[in-house]
């Protein structure tokens, strides 16, 4: 038996151009422009597929990727909606538009999602990921990463080969939660600043045996029931709703009679503590319960429905948000603002879910426009070494709420692997990253940099 008082010795795998921890949206779009432009690569996930959100956490649809009718977010995001197409496990954004039912018969700005195909997509990705000869390792948690002064120099791996070490001239957090920047001692921001409240908790799940006609017959005749709020406060008065939500959001997938629910909702859940995220995880699944039976007894269309699938994990919409050379604002979004060090558009609304009640407040950027996302929102002040990209970027909590979703996060990652190759492959530090060149490389792979002109091709 092993004296519990001795050194444990980490084996030292291996080194790597660039690390990425974490492959959502952020990480594989990060791992695959890095692999392309010639950075030995190694993305590193917790789950047993790569996709995050998209896939682990059935988050469902992609949000609007668009400004007016431009299409903003591309690159990368738009490879995986071509390959989509070519399993038909997709809905193009360009098709869907605002009031039907695959943008949850919303009326505010929320045209041009992206219904996908969560178990189709994990092969479009995985398809990617080999074909960029990014390396590999899933079942694999970043539990610790190692500093020179303040350069990151490589990270910790914990699974069931036990621990690992892995040392990289680049590392990049796409971990959603900032979880390298704890590990380094790089300031961060977590909730808002009044008293640390972040937004609630949501588990996706889907919906099948539904007939989309009667519940589209329904809306059509009663377009103010669009979220069957009437349905749900009848429920509630009876016992049988939940009472974190006075509505109910659903859009419609891909797959036919089936549709993805937006509807759980558990508050005081701090994403980075895991006392919290295993009460998250409970209290969803007994919310799924009694949606099941309310959707069966009040809702025309779904008295057969049965639940298809469950996320595997809680989704969260807020957590670490580190201090960056420049923090994106509420005024920055609202103002369309647009940088020097553009490697990034966005055009989501300010989406804030109530800490507390059952709210939500959204804020529309002005129509037809998008804002800028500075390189300087990935670089942690003070550190080399790292950068930052998905949610956990620097951003006020108002501007966290827009730049959050999926699409904007595949552009950030793009523009982090991008930025970390180029600064491995011509030796300069990530600051030094030639800005020009970084914006020329993104635009050569296809990625929209510079708000769009309206009614022209990009």
């Amino acid at each position: 038996m092993t004296n519990v008082t001795e050194q444990l010795v980490v084996p030292h795998y291996d080194s790597y151009d660039v690390i990425v921890a974490g492959g959502g949206p952020a990480g594989l779009a990060a791992a695959i422009s890095s692999a392309r432009l010639g950075a030995r690569t190694l993305l590193i996930e917790k789950n047993g597929c790569l996709g995050g959100m998209a896939t682990s956490g059935l988050v469902h649809p992609f949000m609007p990727s668009y400004a007016g009718e431009q299409p903003i977010n591309k690159g990368i995001f738009w490879e995986i909606i071509s390959r989509l197409q070519k399993h038909n496990a997709v809905v193009h954004p360009d098709l869907t538009k605002m009031g039907t039912g695959y943008t949850g018969f919303v009326v505010w700005p929320h045209a041009h999602v992206t219904p996908f195909d969560a178990e189709i997509l994990k092969w479009v990705i995985q398809d990617l990921i080999e074909e960029s000869n990014v390396e590999v390792l899933l079942h694999s948690l970043v539990v610790d990463a190692t500093k020179e002064g303040t350069k990151a120099t490589g990270v910790y791996v914990e699974g069931k080969s036990g621990r690992m070490y892995f040392k990289g001239k680049v590392l990049i957090d796409a971990t959603g939660d900032g979880d390298l920047a704890k590990f380094l001692g790089i300031p961060y921001r977590l909730g808002n600043d009044v008293d640390g409240s972040m937004q609630p908790a949501t588990i996706f799940f889907r919906l099948a045996g539904i007939d989309r006609k009667k519940i589209d017959a329904y809306i059509a005749e009663n377009p103010e029931e669009r979220h069957f709020k009437s349905f749900a406060a009848k429920a509630a008065k009876e016992g049988k709703f939940i009472p974190s939500k006075h509505d109910v959001l659903f859009f419609y997938t891909p797959r036919e009679g089936e549709m993805a629910i937006n509807t759980t909702r558990v508050h005081g859940i701090n994403g980075t503590d895991v006392f919290d995220l295993t009460k998250a995880e409970f209290e969803s699944r007994k919310q799924i319960r009694i949606l099941l039976e309310f959707f069966r007894t009040y809702v025309p269309g779904c008295e057969h429905a049965y639940v298809s699938s469950t996320a595997p994990e809680v989704g969260i919409r807020e957590s670490r948000r580190i201090v960056g050379e420049y923090t994106l604002t509420k005024e920055d979004v609202l103002d369309v603002h647009q940088f020097e060090d553009n490697i990034a558009q966005c055009a989501y609304m300010i989406d804030i879910h109530d800490r507390k009640s059952t709210e939500l407040f959204y804020t529309p950027v002005p129509e037809g426009h998008s804002y800028g996302v500075p390189y300087r929102c990935l670089i942690p002040k003070g550190f080399d070494g790292i950068l930052f990209a998905g949610r956990c970027i620097s951003a006020t909590q108002e501007a966290q709420g827009s730049v959050r979703v999926m699409p904007p996060a595949f552009s950030l990652g793009q523009a982090a692997g991008t930025a970390a190759a180029l600064s491995v492959l011509h030796s300069t530090t990530l600051r030094d990253v030639d800005i020009p060149r970084l914006q020329e490389t993104l635009v050569t792979y296809g990625q929209i940099i510079h708000e769009p002109k309206q009614n022209q091709e990009v």
